[in-house]
């Protein structure tokens, strides 16, 4: 699998593209590279946008949307989901207000979606955090990455490694406590 990953990384940077999030790559002249480039590119529930945004409505079956620190799910099943939207009532199943931990996981999680690494000394001066103590289960978990070769961590930064690129979702559902 790794040797098909980096093939296929090698062809697609050759070809003028550039790897912009886990699984999404740009031509050089695309507005999601020129976003990458001015720190505007974002993760959103299904894919990218060039703007970042504290405000995500759900819409569809299962999708998740947040508000600031509310955070809520559409009902999964299409039965529920239709039974809802014919009452006129919104669509949501669950919901719940989230706290500090939940919203230094949300920033941390989508680092290596859109940066590809995660700045361990800026998410401690953000958030006022020792980001080892505060992570330290998951950065045990993060070991068996490390060892595959698909992370790196130097102490300061964990950054995905070429291969690591196209793994970078299971990278960020380390730090999902709700995975």
């Amino acid at each position: 699998m790794h040797r098909l990953w980096r093939e296929t990384y090698a062809t697609l940077i050759a070809s003028g593209y550039e790897h912009i999030a886990h699984d999404a790559f740009a031509l050089s002249s695309d507005e999601f590279v020129k976003a990458k480039r001015m720190a505007t590119f974002a993760p959103t529930l299904c894919r990218y946008s060039i703007c970042p945004s504290q405000v995500s409505i759900a819409i569809g079956q299962g999708a998740i949307g947040n508000s600031g620190p509310m955070q809520y799910q559409n009902a999964l099943d299409s039965t529920s989901y239709a039974t809802l939207l014919g009452r006129a009532s919104l669509p949501v199943e669950g919901g719940l207000l989230t706290t500090r931990d939940d919203l230094v996981r949300r920033t941390v999680i989508a680092n290596p979606l859109t940066d590809l690494a995660v700045d361990i000394e800026v998410i401690e001066a953000s958030y006022a955090i020792d980001f080892r103590a505060a992570f330290r289960r998951e950065l045990v978990a993060l070991g068996r990455f490390e060892r595959e070769g698909i992370v790196e961590n130097d102490g300061k930064q964990l950054r995905l490694t070429a291969v690591g690129c196209f793994a970078c979702g299971l990278v960020a559902d380390v730090f999902d406590r709700y995975a």
